[in-house]
């Protein structure tokens, strides 16, 4: 039980980084890329050679299709994604009866951004188990990243008896704290602090996540900096994580640490992305334009390859990178009809500000109303 759940934890927040979707080549000879040399590829090669001698053991499969996307997560590669996806796709067809392996489709689904198609395979689970813990998890998750805040909660409750305290506070947490509660959700979050001590680093981290969220939109800027520091100390490798705490860094104009914490990673579109912006403020200019150049040669590939899942970091990349409010309003607003999270609104309005947009700031506005979201960024900018 606990394993399955922390596959959902992985999947859990993933729309705030860059991803894409996977490439499926016009051949089985087409050569993608090279791996490179090390633990990950050689876990990889471990694994597909298991697989291979046992092709009919589904808990073996089951398990490997979970190391991939675990993986896929902490590296932000779609390739694993892909290993993953070729394997459930298979079980499902085998083992139709199996809801894990459906659990684990929605999980890839939502990685590409095929919200609707991941809903349907959770909704399918939800039907024959209500309380299926990972189906819950991921569900309210996506409907928090949909904007869909209150229905979000509904499934946090059954989350009490099917995956135990931590948990349950912890969906709930975030869902409330993204409608009108981000300062209760805070305390309910620190509350529950000292019975993390003997809990896995998944779970660790998720939760000192949720933290630095809540209090960096409260303004609790210290707090915030506190929860991501230990965070990144249990999981320094995770491209999410990393990615907020930029985000954080850089609204406080601390660019040196975000430089620091992002020089070596710039396999990551996200990371690269949020590097180039620092050295940018930074007054780096040629280090920032060759960083920014590489950033428009990927999103080009990204179109090539129909992969059009990035409208929010191509997005950012129009509006600070670029100077282009045209180009980053329009990519805003296609991102909008997908992602409705706190830092799609903030690039909505920052965009539809500087074009002096009235019907997207007055949308935007609507949504804050309904919502109550909660915000220091974005109240600066309203």
């Amino acid at each position: 039980m606990k394993e399955k759940l922390f596959i959902a934890l992985t999947v859990c927040f993933l729309s705030l980084c860059s991803y894409g979707a996977a490439f499926i080549p016009s051949k089985d000879s087409e050569v993608l890329e090279v791996l490179p040399k090390g633990s990950i590829s050689g876990e990889v090669k471990r694994l597909k050679t298991i697989l291979f001698i046992n092709q009919n053991d589904p808990e073996l499969a089951f398990k490997a299709a979970s190391k991939f996307i675990q993986i896929g997560k902490a590296e932000s590669d779609p390739r694993y994604f892909g290993y993953a996806e070729s394997i459930v796709n298979k079980w499902i067809e085998r083992d139709s009866e199996n809801l894990d392996w459906y659990v684990l489709r929605a999980t890839i689904s939502q990685y590409n951004h095929k919200f609707n198609k991941a809903l349907k395979d959770l909704d399918f689970v939800l039907k024959k188990d209500k309380e299926n813990p990972q189906a819950c998890l991921i569900k309210s998750n996506l409907l928090c990243t949909q904007g869909e805040y209150l229905e979000s909660k509904r499934y946090c409750l059954p989350l009490l008896r099917s995956a135990g305290e931590i948990i349950a506070i912890g969906c709930a947490s975030y869902s409330s704290g993204l409608n009108g509660s981000a300062e209760r959700s805070l305390i309910l979050l620190e509350g529950i602090s000292p019975r993390l001590l003997k809990s896995p680093v998944e779970e660790k981290v998720w939760i000192l996540s949720l933290k630095a969220d809540l209090a960096q939109r409260l303004d609790k800027k210290e707090l915030a900096e506190k929860y991501f520091n230990q965070a990144v100390i249990l999981k320094p490798n995770d491209s999410f994580l990393l990615s907020n705490y930029a985000d954080f860094l850089l609204h406080e104009q601390k660019l040196d640490k975000v430089i620091n914490l992002l020089k070596d990673r710039t396999n990551n579109d996200g990371l690269l992305l949020r590097l180039a912006i620092a050295e940018k403020e930074k007054g780096l200019i040629k280090e920032s334009k060759l960083h920014s150049e590489e950033l428009g040669i990927r999103f080009i590939e990204q179109k090539l390859r129909k992969d059009f899942v990035h409208h929010r970091e191509e997005a950012i990349y129009y509006l600070k990178l670029l100077d282009d409010p045209v180009k980053s309003l329009e990519l805003a607003k296609e991102n909008w009809q997908i992602q409705k999270e706190p830092i799609d609104v903030r690039i909505l309005l920052e965009s539809a500000l500087k074009r002096k947009d009235k019907d997207s700031i007055k949308e935007v506005e609507s949504f804050l109303t309904k919502t109550k979201l909660e915000d220091v960024n974005i109240e600066s900018l309203r």
